[in-house]
């Protein structure tokens, strides 16, 4: 881009200074001619920059939003997880306690047994 506007100012000079030695009309109408292609060249790369920048821009806002998203379900899943491992670790106190309380169960009976026999 800057390339193209450094030609077109170079160009510019030159024409500037050896037109002040002799031109003819014609040669004067094709320097404008050229130099109208020139700048419209110029703008033409100056508007696909913008879109591009935009392009960026916008992939730029929709990966951010992409990234709030991903942590906002990660926070979920971490809750969900701390939630199954408290489910879990309830049932498996549940099943310790009833363990427990089946043996105690079986120690009594056996106690009782033992004394009814004496």
């Amino acid at each position: 881009m800057n390339q193209l506007q450094q030609y077109a100012d170079e160009t510019e000079k030159r024409w500037t200074t050896n037109a002040q030695i002799s031109t003819t009309p014609e040669l004067l109408h094709h320097h404008y001619q050229f130099m109208g292609r020139l700048q419209h060249a110029i703008l033409l790369q100056e508007n696909v920059l913008r879109a591009s920048e935009d392009r960026v821009k916008l992939a730029q806002q929709q990966l951010l939003q992409a990234e709030f998203r991903i942590a906002s379900l990660k926070q979920v899943l971490v809750k969900r997880q701390a939630e199954v491992e408290k489910r879990l670790q309830r049932r498996d106190q549940k099943q310790m306690d009833e363990f427990a309380s089946m043996q105690i169960l079986r120690q009594v009976r056996q106690k009782l047994e033992h004394n009814h026999e004496h």
